[in-house]
């Protein structure tokens, strides 16, 4: 047997290994990727505006932010809502058509025009339109895109509780620009309780998403609760006090 024909079967032999070695190391990189991390990565995005073809990191579409999540777990996603009704099954198991029974937290939820990440207490994450941008404002039963939609089990996710079991918290710190300069407003949160909106000595993401309903009209705050959500003492309640308690919390670790 000449050399040329030793070195073919070990150069091919090689190659194969190696590509082995790739899938393996995708499939184990996939395997950690938990529904309740996509959407705690989520939620950090809450009060990002809406821009229609971005997708990230500082403003969204729908697609682009689902885009973009999934993204920071190595998960590819397309965008453009359109592909996901397309061909659902190109990207995951569609595991519920028009009702959210088997839906988990990290499953992404697609209507016509229109896609989200659903969460374990039964509302949709995602870049809502240009008036609200990035919110987590509706339960998914009373969506306004309506009951044609499906329910995608991403490729790669483990998902995450249903609606009436909670997920575990998740620290993340956002992947943008470096915040810098909150020292102060850090200090003056930790001294006057601003931005602790439910009164758990802690300021987290889940009072930006108080702020953000409120801002939105769909709950209404007490006088307490009002005084401590106004960060940036406007006078007024809206998102950009959801983004600074967010990035303070961030600051703080207690996302």
């Amino acid at each position: 047997m000449t050399l040329k024909r030793i070195k073919l079967p070990c150069v091919l032999l090689c190659c194969v290994l190696l590509l082995g070695c790739v899938f393996h190391a995708r499939e184990a990189h996939a395997e950690d990727v938990r529904g309740d991390d996509i959407v705690a990565y989520a939620r950090t995005f809450l009060g990002y505006p809406y821009e229609s073809g971005a997708f990230g990191p500082d403003a969204f579409d729908c697609s682009g932010f689902v885009y973009f999540v999934f993204k920071h777990f190595g998960i590819e996603l397309p965008h453009g809502s359109k592909y996901f009704r397309e061909d659902p099954e190109a990207y995951g198991t569609v595991v519920g058509r028009g009702s959210y029974a088997n839906a988990r937290a990290g499953d992404v939820i697609s209507w016509e025009g229109h896609v989200g990440i659903y969460t374990a207490d039964g509302t949709v994450v995602e870049a809502l339109n240009h008036k609200y941008g990035v919110v987590e404002r509706f339960e998914a039963e009373k969506h306004p895109s309506g009951r044609d939609f499906f329910v995608i089990r991403v490729n790669g996710v483990i998902p995450g509780g249903g609606r009436g079991e909670p997920s575990e918290p998740t620290t993340y710190t956002p992947p943008h620009e470096e915040i810098t300069g909150f020292e102060d407003e850090l200090i003056d949160i930790s001294a006057r309780r601003r931005g602790d909106v439910n009164g758990d000595d802690k300021v987290t993401a889940k009072d930006a998403r108080l702020v953000l309903r409120a801002a939105a009209r769909l709950l209404r705050l007490t006088e307490n609760e009002e005084a401590a959500a106004d960060v940036t003492r406007d006078g007024r309640i809206n998102t950009r006090d959801a983004r600074m308690i967010l990035r303070a919390a961030a600051r703080l670790d207690t996302l």
